[in-house]
Order: structure tokens, then C-alpha cells, then sequence
């Protein structure tokens, strides 16, 4: 894991920690949510390297892209992950100046379709092609890990 202490949209070394968020479907690790004081920008630290974030896509309660697992327990994800991504939103909004989205390790592109359709501008990196491929048929801008370098 990498600790975050400069911001990687504009250098700045002046980061407050905004919130704690723990992974309660995988690890049960805490986060913190920073938010740079120059641009505004939000970031999670500490950030797992490419080995490490696997595992969390890899855990046993968590829903890969795209998969289905059953008729009603799809109906009650779908439910929470609604819920959840109106909590996102009304976080993000709380602690950002813009309407302009970077979601690193976006996935099959949920959330920035959501975001998206509510006026966002929305970018997204994606390193697993197959999630990158399903958020490229929402006609998400998507991009691949190795396309920043």
C-alpha cells in the first residue's frame, strides 16, 4: 500500500483528510478520503498497488462486472448499490467546487454513468480489459492503465 501526501492532480502537499471509509464487503480496511486544499481534488489513501488491488475484486463477496448471482439477489444489489451511488454523489458534491470526475479503477463504469447523467464530466482509467470493454459500451471515456503512461 502507498500512502498518498501530494496530490497527483497539481503537486500540492497540503491535503486534508476529509472522511474514513472502511471496505466493509472485503477486507474491513479503513481508508481516508483526502481532499487537496489547492484543487480540490479527492483521493483515497492509502492506494494498493497493482498486485494488491486484486484481491479485492477477487474476494467472495464481492460482485465482479457485470455478473449475475441470482434473480432476487440482483434486484436487492441493484437496491443498495442505487442507494449507494446517490451517497457518492451527495459526498462528492459536499467536498468538491466542479463538475468534472477521475475515477481511477472505475470498473464496468457504474458510477461514472451515474455521475454522468447527472451533468457530470466524467474520465475514467481502467486497468481489467474486461471491465474497461463493458464500460466502453456505455460510451463512457474509459482508458486503460497502460495508455497513461
Amino acid at each position: 500500500m502507498k500512502e498518498i501526501n501530494t496530490c497527483p492532480v497539481c503537486g500540492n502537499t497540503r491535503l486534508t483528510d476529509k472522511l474514513k471509509v472502511a471496505d466493509h464487503f472485503g477486507s474491513k480496511e479503513v481508508f481516508h478520503l483526502l481532499g487537496c486544499d489547492k484543487c480540490q481534488t479527492l483521493l483515497t489513501t492509502p492506494i494498493p498497488d497493482e498486485k494488491e488491488i486484486i484481491t479485492y475484486y477477487k474476494s467472495n463477496s464481492y460482485v465482479s462486472h457485470g455478473d449475475s448471482v441470482s434473480p432476487i439477489f440482483d434486484k436487492a444489489y441493484k437496491y443498495i448499490q442505487t442507494r449507494n451511488l446517490r451517497y457518492k454523489q451527495r459526498l462528492i458534491e459536499k467536498y468538491t467546487l466542479g463538475k468534472t470526475l477521475f475515477d481511477y479503477g472505475c470498473g464496468a463504469g457504474t458510477f461514472l454513468e451515474y455521475m454522468q447523467n447527472k451533468g457530470w464530466n466524467v474520465k475514467g482509467v481502467e486497468p481489467d480489459e474486461q471491465a474497461r470493454q463493458i464500460a466502453l459500451s456505455k460510451s463512457l471515456d474509459i482508458t486503460s492503465l497502460e495508455s497513461l503512461n
